[in-house]
């Protein structure tokens, strides 16, 4: 139940460019989702902001870890929920 919650905080040590950072100091920060639905509801992010978009030019990525977190730093529990993300890839300059 993320009644609670007002934010949910998306971190990933392998995708983070490290320049975004948390209430608590943290550094891998990809995206900040507001919990604007009620409980039960699918929790729905469009809002992009210049810190969205990172740089993983020189990236290998074999797996990718990704945690959801509250504002605290604290996991959030999903009690064995599914959830899923969207990751979109795309060339920003194709001349390098």
């Amino acid at each position: 139940m993320l009644t609670p919650v007002r934010n949910i905080y998306m971190r990933s040590p392998n995708l983070s460019s490290f320049n975004t950072i948390g209430c608590n100091g943290e550094s891998n920060i990809i995206k900040k989702i507001a919990v604007n639905v009620p409980p039960g509801e699918m929790i729905t992010s469009y809002i992009t902001s210049s810190t969205d978009y990172l740089d993983c030019s020189r990236a290998t990525w074999k797996t990718v870890e990704i945690q959801l977190q509250d504002v605290n730093g604290n996991e959030i529990n999903l009690y064995g929920l599914n959830w899923s993300f969207s990751l979109l890839l795309d060339v920003a300059n194709a001349n390098i």
